[in-house]
């Protein structure tokens, strides 16, 4: 049985993947406000903040604890210190103990819910996507020191992790979680972009995985959505998927990916897609892709 429209527009849908850029002194990224109105044109209730700015997240979610949920990446994303190199392939000692330590005093403060997104194998974004400047790419393993360190700091606190790794990393990213059988582990954008097929062997082999659908929104991410894409011509989710969703639905997250002006312009267009998706599931897949799978993540009431 499908969920009826009328039931999934009563959803109050948590995006698991999203991003605040902030209004930059150059006058590029957006308002808190800006963000606010996305998330209403889109429906959506409660949003996933992943990364980009260590004080900006936590204030997000002081200033509006109903809406946002902080996620803790420092730099490891697509940052300063990729840009300067000072990351480079995640190996060396010294950079793997001091990102550990910033990591391990962001938990122990208690202000973030999760840790992400991490950017390990990463394509570089170019401008037109995200709105400014270009993000560059990173050459980090998911099975890397660094973000071994990273899993293992994320399990012992009890948090979920969101990983960026394309889908040329599959065996490196398994490898890493398999290692880390306690943290919960959520791989951002279907794998950057697995097949379900492939998805489904990922999710049987390692059971603290999870997927989030972002970059499968064509109103947001152009790139993702085109390989093994959801909906198919006439609207009609993809029947791999539909197995793939209702088969594990305990398993996977919806998430938008905003981050650039661009993005939120089409934030109605976003909302509709993921309501699309969600009204031809049957009602208990619907509500646990929706909100309840994200809000048992993040230890969400």
């Amino acid at each position: 049985m499908k969920t009826s429209r009328e039931e999934v527009a009563a959803f109050p849908l948590l995006d698991a993947h999203s991003h605040y850029v902030g209004r930059r002194a150059e006058g590029a990224g957006y308002t808190v406000a800006d963000l606010l109105a996305a998330m209403d044109a889109a429906g959506i209730r409660r949003m996933v903040v992943l990364g980009f700015g260590r004080e900006v997240v936590p204030q997000l979610a002081r200033q509006y604890p109903d809406r946002f949920i902080p996620s803790y990446a420092g730099d490891v994303s697509f940052g300063a210190r990729q840009l300067r190199g000072e990351i480079r392939d995640g190996t060396d000692p010294r950079v793997v103990d001091a990102i550990g330590e910033e990591f391990e005093a962001a938990l122990q403060s208690g202000r973030y819910r999760g840790v992400g997104e991490i950017h390990t194998y990463a394509l570089p974004i170019p401008s037109a996507t995200t709105g400014g400047a270009p993000a560059p790419g990173s050459t980090i393993s998911p099975d890397s020191p660094l973000v071994r360190r990273l899993l293992e700091l994320a399990g012992r606190y009890g948090v979920p992790i969101n990983i960026h790794c394309e889908n040329y990393g599959a065996a490196e990213m398994a490898r890493a979680v398999r290692a880390h059988p306690k943290t919960r582990v959520v791989w951002a954008h279907t794998g950057s972009v697995l097949s379900p097929t492939e998805i489904r062997r990922f999710l049987d082999e390692l059971p603290n995985l999870s997927f989030d659908l972002s970059t499968k929104n064509p109103a947001c991410c152009p790139r993702g959505f085109r390989e093994h894409p959801l909906i198919v011509t006439g609207g009609a989710l993809e029947e791999s998927w539909r197995a793939l969703l209702e088969g594990y639905p305990d398993r996977v997250l919806v998430g938008v990916d905003f981050f650039s002006t661009a993005h939120l312009a089409r934030a109605r267009d976003a909302g509709e897609y993921l309501r699309g998706i969600l009204s031809q599931l049957t009602p208990a897949t619907a509500r646990k892709l929706a909100f309840e799978n994200a809000a048992r993540l993040y230890g969400l009431r």
